[in-house]
């Protein structure tokens, strides 16, 4: 219950932080006038200040959404995968791969997306997972879109052998800009779950999602993702997910009779992606640890 109080506080610890700065960079203040007895370096601070003043309200902003033209970008697709390989005293290998697809015209989305990750060592499997989701998002206000999606996943190390998760809901869209991108978003879904220590169980449960997105450099793309899980009747039954990566565009290309409409790390390229997964489930079965700890690299077309 703690762990969950001190989650829940760093969180809006974090939004009312973010807030803050939001107001403070959208307030008009005081235009200072640089009079003549004033000299150079004053009037230089001064400009420094109007120049911080405007990047801060460019950060801290929400672009206008705009219905994209017949000739914009609307469909996308990417294709990832990763090899590591040890051979010697300890032959190992692990593998991952992930794929996507993305239909976007400004208001509407629809997401398709898929992801593995296998390995062994010494011929021993010791990692074999899988996720899928198809996600359908649409803006009905430029700060509010309302989604639905379906999620199924297994997990041969933690004895999972299915589950599924579908609902919809609703995201608040915080700030939104070719810099930052965050959004909390909450949906009620249906749980089916089977293990294959234990009976299936059908439940159902609250699902909560913090999204951070900054590109502080056209070529670079950092994101951390939040998921909190509970159930509705027991609220020490919970999961708790983390995902944060890095993506560092190689080289960008464009496509013929194609207009680019992203910007930054959503560019038509080849990209490099490193990352970090943390999976708590507070209802693991006997046997399993209720924590796994996962680290990525990969290398992506995205088109």
């Amino acid at each position: 219950m703690l762990i969950r109080v001190r989650i829940i506080a760093v969180m809006v610890l974090f939004l009312a932080l973010i807030s803050t700065a939001f107001i403070y960079a959208q307030e008009p203040g005081a235009d200072p006038q640089v009079t003549a007895e004033r000299s150079e370096d004053a009037a230089r601070q001064i400009t420094e200040v109007k120049t911080g003043r405007k990047a801060a309200c460019a950060f801290f902003s929400l672009d206008e959404l705009k219905k994209k033209a017949a000739d914009d970008k609307k469909i996308f697709f990417s294709l990832a995968a990763g090899l590591q390989s040890n051979m010697g005293n300890t032959d190992s290998f692990s593998v991952n791969g992930s794929t996507s697809f993305r239909y976007d015209n400004g208001y509407t989305s629809l997401i398709l997306s898929y992801e593995t990750f296998y390995g062994e060592n010494d011929s021993i499997v010791i990692e074999h997972r899988g996720l899928g989701i198809v996600n359908l998002d649409h803006f009905v206000h430029p700060r509010v879109e309302i989604f639905a999606f379906s999620s199924a996943e297994y997990n041969e190390m933690s004895g999972l052998s299915f589950r599924n998760n579908s609902g919809a809901g609703a995201k608040i869209v915080f700030f939104r800009n070719r810099y930052l991108l965050t959004d909390l978003s909450g949906a009620p879904i249906y749980q089916y779950e089977k293990y294959s220590s234990r009976a299936e169980s059908h439940e159902a449960r609250a699902s909560l999602r913090f999204r951070l997105k900054i590109t502080p450099l056209d070529w670079l793309l950092l994101q951390f993702t939040a998921f909190y899980i509970p159930t509705f009747y027991n609220g020490e039954d919970y999961r708790f997910n983390i995902d944060s990566f890095a993506q560092i565009r190689i080289t960008s290309f464009s496509i013929p009779g194609i207009r680019e409409t992203e910007t930054g790390c959503g560019k038509s390229g080849l990209y490099f992606i490193g990352g970090y997964r943390r999976d708590f489930n507070n209802d693991a079965p006997r046997g399993t640890e209720k924590t796994d700890h996962l680290v990525y690299l990969k290398v992506s077309l995205m088109i």
